[in-house]
This record gives C-alpha cells, structure tokens and sequence, in this order.
C-alpha cells in the first residue's frame, strides 16, 4: 500500500515537471512569436519606408510632428501630386508616425484611397466628361458641376476614399463641414449633394455600390445660411413695360428677341430656337419645342428639344398681339425651317442678348436682370395673376412644381391687396 502511494507520488511528481517543462516551452515559444513579429512589422515598417523614399524621392520621410495639434503629418510633393493628375491629397496626417506610414503606403500601392479606380474622384471624371458630350445637358449646366466640385470636393478625403469603403457617416461629416456656421444657403448645398447623388448613381450602374446612400442621407438638422429675398431678384411689371415700350420699334433683331421672350415667359434658348415653320399666324399659337444653345467654344447647337428633354418641356403658346406684330416686322425667308432671330445670317448669341438687356435698363435707369430672369418674371406675374400652378407648369415647359417654384419669387403687393390691407390693419 505504501509502496503504491509512493508510484502514485511520483507519478504526480513527473506530471508536474512535465506540465511545468510545457508551460515553459509555451512562454518560450510565445516570446519567440511576439519577437518574430515585432522583427516582421519592422521589417514591413522598413520596407515601407524605403518604398516611401523611392517614390518620393527623398532620402528621409518629410514626416513632422505637431506637438500642439498630437499629429503626425506628410506633405506630399507639389509635383507627385500633379503627376497623379489631382488624385493625391496635399498631405497625409495621423496620430503617429506608424500611421502616416502605413496610409502613404496604402495610398502608393494602390490598396485604398487615391489610387485606386473605384474613387468618387475617377468616377467624376468619368461623369463630368460623359455630361460635356451629352447634347442635352448645355455647357452652362456642366461648367456649374465642375464649380461645385473644385469648391466643395476635390480633393477632399471622401472622394480619395474607395466608393466602397464610404459609410453614410463619412458622407455626413463632410456635409457638416461644408455647413458649419452656416456658411452656404440650402440652395447651394442641394446643388453639391446633387452632384454627389449622381456620382453614387454612376457607382451603383458599375455595381460598385449595393445602394446609393447618399439620396437617403437626411439633411433636416443641417444649419443653412438664409436665403436672400428673391423679390429684387426679377424685373417688376412696369419695369417689363418699360422695357417693352422701349424695344418695341426698334429694328435691332436682338431687340426684338427681348420683347418676344418678354410676350411668352420662355428660355431664351428657345427663342433662340424658334422657325418660321413653329409659327401659325391663323391659329395665332406658337410651338415650342426645340432650343438653340452654345458649346463651350461657342458654337451654335440647335436641339429638336427643350432643355430637359422630356415631353413636358414641348408646348404650344398664344401668339398675343404684341408678339405677332414683332414676328411681323421680321423680314421672312422662303425657307420655312429657318431661324426667326438671325444676325448676318448667324444664330443670335445669348451673350449678346443680354448686352442689348443691359444698355436699355441703363438708358432707363432700371436695375439689369439676365434674360433668364425674364422667364423668373413670366412665371411670377402668371402666378399672382391667378393662374393655377398645373396651367403655369404646362405653359413653362416644367415637369414638376418643383421645378417651377424655384422660379417663382415674392410676388409684389398690387393696389388692390394694399387697399384690402388697411382696410384690415389701419
């Protein structure tokens, strides 16, 4: 009996050494494995940074330390960054030294943001190139894209970023920043998120994106800057007048397209675009249904459409009197599809429109508008005289109310309301 208790001790006893020589060689070989990868990411650090140096060209990362703000920054190369054609941020910051590393190799090697072909930056350039060869997008439409992206994106960190990667909160983020002290109106700030809502719309037909995130990001708790009042921002009824009587008789052609946009409330650019062949002296009407605009040279491009392509933008308009004795006056060519407004056999010019717009409100000492607000004008003074939105929207050529109250400014107060005013309040 003592003799087995004596096995069993020993027994016991080798267990131990045993399981004491195991752990040993456990802490032994953990030691060796956090050792071999401390060696490792040294050595990945190492050959990182002889990658960085080489790319750079430089003998020592430019990487500095900034003890106020506890980062840790790279400013990259003027001319590494025009070589990437815009791709690159200016400088890459972290909160260490490690960081910054790593996100310059990931930026290099093509791993993440920048150099990657899934970025929102190569999916403008993609977009924006597309909208300058669309014939129904006009210039002016597309120079305002480019606009907004050089003000509010390029080069920011969300468009450096693999579409993929950006959540909704790093869309967030980006549009605080744009807001912050409620420096820019809802009005531009729709502009930019618009133009962001089509780039993701772009990733989404790559399959690049599951969803567009960005056209379901709320924006209600963003702080805006108030809108200006828009009541100043078109010509008044007896400015009109004034205009019209002015112009009248005068035998300039672009003279007479300013009384003639003033008679239908249209785009200029259809005026632009009006043939003989859309005019019916009989039925006293006017097809609208095409458009003459400018690439970016200047070049006249007539487009059998309105400007936003669809059926809604084609619409028939009275012919009043005053516009019929304009057409009138306009020598008419056998040629039935030719241009109403030519000048030396050459389409009008928008720009020269508005230089003719801008002598006679100086000659009248009126404030100058564009010709576009001219159409502002039509839809204003349509509406304040009691027409319905649904007729306004048919004789603008608009495809939502939308569209056609961001037209419509305040509409001044007429006698009539002044008078029914004091009745109440005096």
């Amino acid at each position: 009996m003592n003799l087995s208790t004596s096995e069993d001790n020993g027994i016991q006893v080798t267990f131990e050494r045993q399981k004491s020589a195991d752990n040993n060689f456990q802490l032994r070989s953990n030691r060796a494995i956090i050792e071999l990868a401390a060696s490792m990411s040294l050595i990945d650090n190492m050959k990182k940074e002889s990658f960085l140096k080489t790319i750079l060209g430089k003998e020592e990362l430019p990487i500095k330390h900034y003890p106020d703000s506890r980062i840790y920054a790279c400013v990259i190369p003027a001319r590494i960054r025009k070589e990437s054609d815009g791709l690159l941020p200016n400088r890459v910051t972290g909160n260490t030294r490690e960081v910054v590393i790593d996100k310059l190799f990931d930026l290099f090697s093509g791993k993440k943001s920048g150099s990657g072909k899934n970025t929102l930056t190569i999916l403008y350039k993609e977009f924006i190139e597309n909208r300058k060869k669309d014939e129904d997008i006009a210039s002016q439409t597309a120079r305002k894209n480019e606009c907004d992206w050089n003000t509010f994106f390029k080069d920011k960190p969300l468009v450096l970023a693999d579409v993929s990667d950006i959540t909704p909160a790093d869309i967030m983020a980006h549009f605080k920043s744009m807001t912050e002290g409620r420096k820019m109106t809802r009005h531009a700030f729709g502009n930019a998120k618009g133009l962001l809502n089509q780039l993701f719309d772009l990733a989404y037909e790559k399959n690049l994106v599951e969803r567009n995130i960005c056209r379901q990001l709320s924006t209600k708790k963003l702080k805006f800057k108030p809108e200006a009042c828009k009541q100043d921002l078109v010509y008044s009824k007896d400015e009109r007048d004034q205009i019209v009587d002015e112009l009248k008789t005068s035998d300039n052609v672009y003279d007479k397209a300013i009384v003639i946009q003033f008679c239908l409330g249209c785009r200029v650019s259809e005026v632009k675009g009006l043939c003989w062949s859309d005019l019916d002296f009989n039925r006293r009407e006017i097809n609208i249904h095409r458009e003459l605009v400018e690439d970016e040279e200047g070049n006249p491009i007539l487009k059998n459409h309105t400007k936003n392509g669809m059926g809604e933008g084609n619409r028939v308009l009275p012919m009043t009197s005053r516009a019929e004795e304009i057409f009138a006056s306009i020598p008419k060519p056998e040629d039935k599809e030719s241009l109403v407004f030519v000048r030396d056999y050459k389409p009008i010019r928008t720009q020269t429109v508005n230089d003719h717009l801008r002598n006679v409100c100086r000659k009248l000492n009126i404030r100058y508008l564009s010709s576009h607000k001219i159409r502002a004008w039509g839809i204003t003074e349509a509406l304040a005289s009691g027409m319905d939105q649904a007729s306004v929207m048919k004789l603008a050529g608009h495809a939502s109310p939308e569209t056609m109250r961001s037209y419509v400014r305040v509409a001044r107060v007429n006698n009539d309301i002044s008078e029914k005013f004091n009745k109440v309040f005096d």
